[in-house]
């Protein structure tokens, strides 16, 4: 799936990977190990295939969008059950964070303005 191909005069430091996404080829640089950049792409294309499964026709830009919108809410999740964890004596809260609703479903319930798609 990735090939490194470390250029010359660069920083030695930092990684440079090539992967696939969504069935595109795309390097990848940063300070993170090389196999973590690799699961950064397997996760990524995990959530535009599970939002493309849902529409196919969907066109691949808006796809990738609702992956980000998922990616990001995952994201804000976790730092909100962070906080709650950091709050409450003893560590962390058994359940979901309140006010917080699971996008298990990275297809549903968000969509492009207008109507099409998903529908928000």
């Amino acid at each position: 799936m990735a090939q490194a191909n470390p250029p010359q005069g660069r920083d030695p430091h930092q990684q440079r990977v090539q992967v696939r996404i969504g069935g595109e080829e795309f390097w990848l640089k940063g300070d993170a190990p090389r196999a973590h950049l690799e699961r950064l792409a397997v996760r990524v294309d995990a959530v535009l295939q599970s939002v493309l499964a849902h529409d196919p026709s969907m066109p691949r830009y808006r796809a990738a969008i609702l992956a980000a919108i998922h990616l990001a809410h995952e994201l804000e999740a976790r730092d909100a059950e962070a906080e709650v964890a950091a709050a409450v004596p003893g560590g962390r809260r058994a359940g979901s964070v309140d006010g917080q609703r699971s996008l298990s479903d990275p297809a549903g319930e968000v969509g492009p303005a207008g109507g099409e798609g998903g529908g928000a």
